[in-house]
């Protein structure tokens, strides 16, 4: 297996874990440190596999620490940014708004900061990658750079670390603008759902998963996350740690379909009364 082959792989799936993350409705904060601990993981076997295995040439070089490696590593960036704002907000739930106003502050100085290689990256050119993108090369006049403490050369370039925050900072930005845009137009009352789910959460999770694994919506690809999210809409309810609700759904010892059983027996039931819907 070449170089790109045994990259791709391993990035599949890397994002095959981290798709299981976002379903399992962590807490935003344990989110970001459970993905950024997975991310870290995959880091270590492509620095081990580039290590052992080295270059064809400067071509297959230059790809990697330009489209490889920030691919991986911008995930790992995303997840510790997002652990770290997290953190900063469990004293300061108040300013929330305030907090994250000024996260993307920082986000936006830090692209002017380094506008020229933002630049770079954005239209794609290739013109200093013989610079930015191979091992142990001098530094490039024009655009400054600070040595990462402890940062091992054998694996790390001008560029590569840059390029992987500029899209990590990107989704970032993205993420707290859409948080923003949500915390600026809250449900009104006049939005609430007409219909109120006054079940059992127990039981809105047991329906939850049926119907993420029957591949009902998006053709299958609906992930878990988002069907949470659009049935607390729907239903005007909070469902909460659903992760962990499952957890407990799995480990009954008397039947754990107990709410789906339930719904089966009642509808055969009514069918059979013959009363039509």
């Amino acid at each position: 297996m070449n170089m790109k082959a045994f990259c791709n792989t391993r990035y599949d799936e890397m994002m095959a874990q981290i798709r299981k993350i976002q379903d399992s409705r962590y807490p935003p904060i344990k989110e970001g440190e459970v993905g950024f601990t997975t991310v870290n993981h995959f880091m270590s076997e492509l620095k081990a596999y580039i290590l052992e295995m080295g270059f064809e040439d400067k071509e297959n070089e230059i790809a990697f620490f330009k489209e490889i490696k920030p691919r991986f590593e911008a995930h790992q960036i995303f997840f510790r940014e997002c652990f770290l704002i997290q953190n900063s907000l469990l004293n300061n739930d108040e300013n929330r708004r305030v907090e994250l106003q000024q996260q993307l502050t920082v986000i936006k100085k830090h692209f002017r900061k380094h506008h020229f290689l933002y630049g770079y990256f954005r239209l794609e050119k290739s013109t200093l990658d013989h610079w930015l993108f191979l091992r142990n090369v001098k530094d490039i006049p024009f655009i400054t750079h600070r040595s990462i403490i402890h940062m091992d050369t054998r694996f790390e370039t001008i560029g590569s670390y840059r390029f992987a925050k500029f899209l990590a900072y990107e989704r970032l930005k993205k993420e707290i603008e859409r948080f923003l845009e949500k915390d600026n137009n809250p449900i009104q009352l006049n939005d609430r759902p007409m219909i109120q789910w006054t079940g059992q959460k127990v039981q809105l999770v047991e329906l939850l998963y049926a119907l993420k694994v029957a591949g009902v919506f998006n053709n299958g690809q609906a992930e878990l996350k988002a069907l949470a999210e659009s049935l607390e809409r729907m239903f005007g309810v909070q469902i909460g740690d659903v992760y962990r609700i499952f957890q407990e759904i799995r480990l009954r010892k008397k039947g754990r379909t107990v709410f789906l059983d339930s719904l089966k027996q009642k509808l055969e039931n009514y069918m059979e009364e013959g009363d039509g819907m």
